[in-house]
């Protein structure tokens, strides 16, 4: 049981996993990716999921053919998941390409069991290599914002189960520290890339953690307490863009002048992109974070000036300026190297 599995998978296939590797920080200590953690990670998140799909194609299947046939009961089983086994198959495959990128997967600890189930009860006469193969061509197909889920999915089935029981959470990430927090819902980017936590720290400041980087999550019997106050600014950070904190409905609105170029780089920008609530000749005003202007419109340079509040054009100057003199003192430096 301990023996690698083989698995053959197509290269767009492969691209996504190792795309998925990257974005949800599957490292080693020395920064390599973690390509078996994160297979049998996928494959214990995911198998149950996976099977309950099958099961559901096999008897749609099943119902069609029962209403439109004289077969019997036990014909019908074995048709019916013959069937839905090379629908299966089918839709893992792409006859463009060919499964010539092949992954090995060592069972560890974690994962034995869930292996070692699948090996026994789940493959319905094919063999385990393609039963591999269809589950990762499945994941692949997903959404990003559903893979995260999945890969992460003690830490999203705690989550729900604390906002259902209505308790708070003692979360540990890698961006902040160790906190008790009140969790209010999960929702996900308007990219459909990540799903967010949105809740109130223990002062009661809405805050939000990006679930894949939760890396522990205890479920407390303290109940949660988010007033409606907070419950207005944290839907409002749904409503704008669930990464980004908003701490008060009654900031300063923001004012960005664009230029023509400007303009023509906001409506291709799409990630992150501020949702404007009112846009006079090139005047654009946001209702939103400082902290999603700033990360947004910093590429613009010269095409975007941001006319109010104060706060933050002082913050966008302070970015160029830094990024000036980093300039300025590489050419100092080269100058000086060149006349020595």
């Amino acid at each position: 049981m301990n023996e690698k599995i083989k698995v053959n998978v197509s290269l767009s296939v492969y691209n996504i996993l190792k795309k998925d590797m990257e974005l949800f920080e599957f490292y080693k200590q020395d920064f390599k990716l973690n390509k078996n953690l994160f297979y049998v990670t996928l494959i214990t998140n995911y198998y149950e999921l996976f099977n309950e799909q099958e099961k559901e194609r096999t008897h749609l299947i099943k119902k069609y053919l029962k209403d439109n046939s004289n077969m019997s009961d036990s014909h019908l089983n074995q048709i019916s998941i013959e069937l839905s086994k090379k629908l299966g198959e089918m839709k893992a495959y792409d006859e463009d390409e060919k499964y010539d990128i092949a992954l090995s997967i060592k069972p560890t600890k974690a994962s034995l069991g869930a292996i070692t189930y699948i090996e026994n009860y789940l493959l319905n006469n094919i063999s385990l290599s393609n039963f591999y193969r269809n589950l990762f061509s499945s994941y692949a197909r997903l959404p990003q914002d559903l893979r995260e889920q999945i890969i992460f999915k003690p830490a999203y089935d705690k989550i729900q189960q604390a906002i259902k029981e209505d308790k708070k959470l003692f979360v540990v990430s890698t961006s902040n520290k160790p906190s008790e927090i009140s969790p209010y819902t999960l929702a996900k980017s308007k990219e459909e890339l990540f799903n967010y936590l949105l809740c109130t720290n223990d002062t009661g400041k809405p805050i939000t953690f990006r679930l894949s980087r939760l890396k522990d999550i205890t479920i407390l019997n303290d109940q949660r307490n988010i007033g409606e106050s907070k419950k207005e600014l944290l839907n409002k950070m749904i409503e704008m863009g669930p990464q980004y904190s908003i701490t008060t409905l009654n900031q300063e609105p923001i004012l960005i002048k664009l230029t023509d170029n400007g303009i023509q780089q906001f409506k291709t920008s799409y990630v992150n992109r501020p949702e404007p609530v009112k846009i006079e000749n090139n005047i654009y005003t946001f209702n939103c974070s400082y902290s999603q202007i700033h990360q947004y419109f910093r590429r613009f340079g010269s095409n975007a000036t941001i006319l109010q509040p104060k706060e933050l054009q002082n913050r966008l100057k302070q970015f160029y300026k830094q990024g000036f003199y980093h300039y300025k003192n590489l050419e100092d430096k080269n100058n000086i190297q060149e006349t020595t």
